[in-house]
């Protein structure tokens, strides 16, 4: 079996190290703040990088973000907009 290691001697397989005819398929999803949206960015390419299939589901106000990195896009369709907005509200009233 091969394994591979980072710099912290953490050691990991990978699918076709251990045989896997197929790469993982992953869904990320987040609220639609940048905040939220490039760190799950930053791991969904990570991810592919390792053979994943990986796409976001976030709301339809980050899609041209997502899809311009050449990350599969899905929007919200259970959470209303008024929601999420909100949160942010709160969110930039706070400091956050």
């Amino acid at each position: 079996m091969d394994f591979v290691s980072d710099d912290s001697g953490k050691t990991a397989h990978t699918a076709s190290a251990i045989g896997v005819g197929m790469s993982a398929r992953i869904l990320l999803t987040c609220w639609p703040f940048p905040g939220h949206v490039f760190p799950h960015m930053s791991i969904a390419l990570a991810l592919r990088e390792r053979g994943c299939e990986v796409a976001l589901y976030t709301a339809e106000e980050s899609r041209d973000v997502v899809e311009a990195a050449g990350i599969r896009f899905f929007p919200f369709k259970a959470v209303r907009s008024e929601r999420w907005e909100r949160i942010h509200e709160l969110e930039e009233r706070a400091g956050g």
